[in-house]
């Protein structure tokens, strides 16, 4: 696992920057997890709970590439809460989990994960008529990890900011989620501000959600008391 600094600011953004990427490609459990966690979410509803997920990542596991790709998928991509996909989302705590305990030893406040403590956002398609791309400002009050429980076909989900400069607003891209970097996740920083923007590949016909973005909340508080510092029995 390796992670990307994006620096926009000042020089402490060289420790502690906003935006980050971090690649799991070589963590081939995370990768695993990851990729049925994705099946799930398309896939027809089975018992909404952690256990019925964990059974059909199991089943699928099993599939041979074909099979997955055959397999009956849920017509309702809008309702992004059913019981069924609240399940996944809390499912992505292993993920984020792991992906938390590499940062906590990259640099300073991180934070860390008290699981489950996740949440999903639907970013959606332009509206008929509108420009290819669809923007919308988004940030979180806590700092946060980021990554597609959904894509859909040809959609792509880019971040960037915005600053003045010369001749105008200058952007920045952030990141970009396409399909092609299913192995990677973003750490945002609390309250930092970005433009997410949506391309529907232009397939003009798409409505509704184009993505789902799932995030899990870390925790920056210390938790560290006096007494931690001696052994369960009282011994130093």
């Amino acid at each position: 696992m390796h992670t990307i600094r994006t620096l926009e600011g000042p020089p402490e953004d060289l420790f502690y920057p906003p935006f980050r990427k971090i690649e799991f490609d070589d963590e081939a459990a995370i990768v695993t997890v990851s990729t049925h966690l994705r099946y799930a979410w398309t896939a027809i509803p089975g018992s909404a709970d952690k256990d019925g997920v964990g059974v059909f990542m199991k089943a699928n596991s099993e599939r041979t590439e074909e099979e997955r790709d055959n397999l009956p998928e849920n017509p309702d991509k809008d309702d992004i809460r059913t019981p069924w996909r609240k399940a996944i989302y809390e499912q992505w705590n292993h993920v984020f989990w792991d992906v938390a305990g590499f940062l906590s030893e990259v640099g300073p406040g991180i934070g860390h994960l008290h699981p489950p403590s996740q949440d999903a956002y639907a970013v959606y398609h332009p509206s008929a008529g509108d420009a290819n791309a669809a923007v919308v400002k988004k940030s979180w009050d806590t700092n946060v990890l980021v990554i597609p429980a959904y894509l859909e076909p040809s959609v792509s989900v880019r971040v960037f900011t915005t600053k003045a400069g010369e001749d105008g607003l200058v952007e920045k891209t952030l990141g970009t989620f396409d399909g092609s970097n299913t192995a990677e996740i973003w750490f945002v920083k609390s309250g930092h501000e970005v433009n997410v923007a949506v391309n529907s590949g232009g397939a003009k016909d798409w409505k509704g959600v184009a993505a789902v973005l799932v995030y899990g909340k870390l925790c920056n508080e210390d938790h560290w008391r006096p007494e931690d510092a001696d052994g369960e029995d009282g011994a130093t």
